[in-house]
């Protein structure tokens, strides 16, 4: 019998015949900050892109299933950009951007008018599975948990108003759009809206609106991101490539133990977590998700490209 399946999956992972090194720019899609709030670090950690632009070796590369959902992914885009179209209010799609002031590059997913303003706005599409309960409650929110866009995706739609600001597009707009891929519920697809708004100290910080389980427009403003961050932090990963130096990691792939009892006390680990913790410490560690799951992590043997470094 031909194995149809396992042909799939050597088909989505096969290497392409083609290799070019990519002229470096910044990409929305790898954004990065760090908090104006706590100075902790969001989005992607500016190691794991140092090593991504120098091309080291990967030790923990895309596996069969996130490639998977990627290519779900784009068929939802595809079904989305032909819903637009149906509506009347479709204008393009993969649109390239370049913002030439802070070496940015980007591409859109979306563009298309608001019936409301008749004005331009992005829509950035974002799948994700909504029968996983944390996964839905995370961005849907509950009685009492606010919806909540993901950390990198609300980086990405606020790195792409920065860069229509500054290359003179009047784009004031992302729409941040998740669709449920497992179809659960329609309720699980999910819109964000972002603009930017000035504070008082003259931060531009991300403007979030949501509608509400009545349909009511609510809005918040992520004051730990801003304008100021995002480039700062660019520029300084900037510096460690131009003189080849290795940057600290932004995360930590184990947590040390007074920093597991300080993160339990403060309700931060649940029990069972920490229990486990307590119980075989070498296998039930506890550290930054970002680790586990970066190119450069660990693979099923526990070598990883990233910790065996030296700093």
């Amino acid at each position: 019998m031909f194995n149809i399946l396992s042909a799939l999956k050597n088909n989505l992972q096969s290497p392409s015949p083609i290799k070019t090194k990519r002229i470096f720019t910044h990409n929305p899609s790898q954004a990065m900050c760090y908090s104006a709030l706590d100075n902790s670090p969001l989005g992607t950690c500016i190691r794991a892109s140092y090593m991504n632009n120098k091309e080291y070796p990967k030790s923990n590369p895309m596996g069969i299933y996130v490639q998977m959902t990627a290519e779900a992914g784009k068929l939802w885009e595809s079904w989305l950009i032909n819903q637009y179209k149906e509506l009347g209010i479709y204008v393009d799609h993969s649109v390239r951007m370049y913002d030439e002031s802070h070496n940015l590059s980007g591409e859109l997913d979306i563009l298309h008018m608001n019936p409301l303003t008749d004005k331009l706005e992005i829509t950035e599409c974002k799948q994700y599975n909504g029968s996983n309960f944390y996964a839905q409650n995370s961005i849907v929110g509950s009685a009492k948990q606010r919806p909540t866009p993901k950390e990198s995706h609300l980086l990405q739609c606020f790195d792409y108003l920065l860069m229509c600001k500054n290359t003179g597009h009047d784009i004031t707009h992302t729409n941040l759009l998740y669709l449920d891929r497992s179809c659960g519920s329609y309720y699980n697809n999910f819109q964000f809206r972002i603009s930017l708004t000035t504070l008082t100290n003259k931060n531009v910080c991300p403007l979030i609106e949501y509608l509400d389980s009545e349909g009511k427009v609510q809005s918040y403003i992520d004051t730990r991101i801003t304008e100021k961050a995002m480039y700062e932090k660019n520029e300084m990963l900037d510096t460690f490539l131009e003189n080849e130096l290795l940057p600290p990691r932004d995360f930590a792939l184990k947590y040390t133990e007074d920093k597991i009892e300080l993160l339990f006390k403060s309700k931060q680990i649940s029990a069972n977590k920490y229990n486990k913790w307590k119980e075989n410490p070498a296998k039930n560690f506890i550290g930054d998700w970002n680790c586990v799951y970066c190119p450069f992590g660990p693979d099923l043997n526990g070598f990883s490209t990233c910790w065996s470094l030296n700093e």
